[in-house]
This record gives C-alpha cells, structure tokens and sequence, in this order.
C-alpha cells in the first residue's frame, strides 16, 4: 500500500505532520530551490543566530519581561535540529515563516464573534485507553488562552461517512468528517475540532494520516488511535498533537528556526523528541493572532501542566518564567 503523504490545503494549512512509513526511502539528490525563504528538501541547513532574531521580528518599544518573553534567552530555545534521513525536513521543502511574514499574510484571526475552540469526539474514549478530553480540553484552553467547549459526541450511524479496515483497524473517510463539521460549526467557533481514536484516511490511496484540516472554513479532524498505550505518554502526546494541529489553524506554519512544538514530523520518535513549547518566532504569531499576555499564559501553562503531570514542560516552564521574570 503507498505511503501516507504530507499534504497543503489552500490557506496554507498543514496536516497530516506524520506521513506513515512502510518501506525506507530510497536515496535522493537535494532538490533545489530558487526561493531563499524556503528549505531544500535533503540539504536542510538549520538558520544561524541572527536569522532566528531576525525571524522574531522587531521589538522595539518593548521594556522589561514584555520583551525578553519573545527573547531567545539562555539555554532553553535551540535551533531546529538537522535533519537526518527520513526526517520531516530531510524530504520536505518549508518556507521559513517569520514574525514579519505571519502578521503581512495572516488574515484570519479570532475575533469578539468568533473566538471559542470547538471540540467534538467521534466515538468514544474509554477511560484507561484512551487520554481523558477534559484534560485535553483544559490544556488546549490555557495553551491558546482561549475559551474551549464542548458538543455532544458523534457515533458512527450519526456521522453517516465511509469507513474501512486497515492494518487491524477501522478508519473513518477524513474529508466527509470535515464536510460534518462544516454543518455543525457554531456561529461563535473560531475553530471546530473533532477528535477521535479511529484512524484516518482522506483518500483511498493514503494508508492513514493522523489529521486532516481545511483552512478556509476552520474544521479539522485528528485522530489518537497510532498514539502511545501508556496513559501517561498517551495524554502528553495527544495534548502535544492537538496543540500542534490548532497551531496551523491560526495560520502557524512548520516551524524551521527552532526545535519547538510546531516543528514537522515524519515518523513516531521525530514527534516523540519536539518539545510541547512555542519557540519565540511562533509565540509570537499566536500572540499577534489571539491577544494574550503572554507571561499570564507561561503561568497558567505551568500550573496546568503540574496538574495534569507534565513535569519535564513543567520543569521547563519555571525555568522560562525565572528568565522573563528576573
């Protein structure tokens, strides 16, 4: 069966970050580009410090922790790792999108109409295999400061799309979910994502893909079913998933200047190792997007990932705000 693919959609959103792998890719030369804002496939070379400073954007008139909060600081940000064969940036080309290029072309934004985060389950999440959606829920609301609610969950004779049995499991048609969505979508969504621990698939060709998204109408779907079956690492990678996907519906592309939450994957470990924080560049965009205060939210974020038994984030969380804060 063919691989699964990394696919765009028109407004630039990003799904699908980790394309299935059935055999080893074969050897390949670099592909060039023409376009110095964009990375070659097979020759990633990891941006310098300067380029990261520059990719943040101009902070002038910032003082204090308002400004050190989108400063690289010490020891806690590091720079997109090179990659290595088989690795997301190894076999796809990305544009580096800065501060500067986010705030000229992003054009949808939450707004006082529109500002809540939408979740849906398909089907159900058993307690015990399955990560717990009130967490999720409260992460995902403190992450993008950002109210998140509820609609009641799907079964399979309600959702009404095609499915079929791969590997053992039973995927559900990815694009018809989006076309459900679009009929179920509050007035007052900024986005609606529906969750799910059946595998996915948009096309028949495809052997599964872990979400699938259309920006022009804000509606996505992401499925756990491929996750980790320790409950602990199963929570932490679903947030960190979710997280990752809700980035590229507020227009955040693939990271390519640091090692940071919205880097892309192509295979279990690479998503494994990204961390579940914003580098500068990208928290930035989130902030120019949503309108938080940003050291309110670190706070918030270490409280919750306390509760919720993300220590290592946790961990890293205090450091950061001992930097910011003086």
């Amino acid at each position: 069966m063919p691989r699964a693919r990394a696919w765009g959609l028109a407004l630039g959103l990003v799904v699908g970050c980790a394309p299935a792998r059935d055999e080893p890719a074969a050897p390949r030369e670099p592909t060039a580009s023409s376009d110095p804002k964009r990375t070659v496939a097979g020759a990633f070379v990891p941006p310098g410090p300067r380029q990261r400073r520059d990719a943040v954007g101009s902070l002038e008139g910032l003082r204090g922790p308002d400004r050190r909060v989108f400063e690289e600081g010490e020891g806690l940000f590091h720079p997109v790792p090179q990659a290595g064969p088989g690795d997301w940036l190894d076999e796809h080309a990305e544009r580096f999108q800065t501060f500067d290029d986010y705030r000229t072309h992003r054009t949808i934004h939450p707004d006082a109409n529109r500002r809540a985060i939408y979740l849906v389950e398909i089907g159900e999440f058993p307690p015990g295999s399955s990560p717990s959606v009130d967490a999720l829920a409260r992460y995902v609301s403190t992450y993008f400061a950002l109210p998140v609610q509820r609609l009641p969950p799907l079964d399979l004779p309600t959702l009404a799309v095609d499915a079929r049995s791969s590997e053992g499991r039973i995927q559900l048609h990815a694009k018809q979910i989006l076309e459900r969505l679009r009929e179920r979508k509050p007035d007052d969504a900024f986005t609606l994502v529906a969750i799910t621990m059946f595998d996915l698939y948009p096309d028949e060709d495809w052997n599964f893909a872990y979400g699938y998204a259309d920006g022009a109408t804000q509606v996505g779907v992401f499925g756990f079913a491929r996750l980790p079956t320790d409950p602990a690492q199963q929570l932490q990678r679903s947030a960190k998933t979710l997280t990752h996907e809700l980035g590229h519906a507020f227009g955040v592309s693939h990271c390519t200047h640091y090692h940071c939450v919205m880097n892309g994957h192509n295979h279990e470990e690479e998503g494994r190792r990204a961390p579940m924080h914003l580098c500068p560049v990208d928290l930035r965009k989130l902030h120019h997007s949503i309108g938080f205060d940003p050291v309110k939210r670190y706070r918030r974020l270490l409280e919750v990932d306390r509760a919720l038994g993300f220590l290592d984030e946790a961990r890293w969380l205090e450091e950061r705000l001992r930097q910011i804060e003086g």
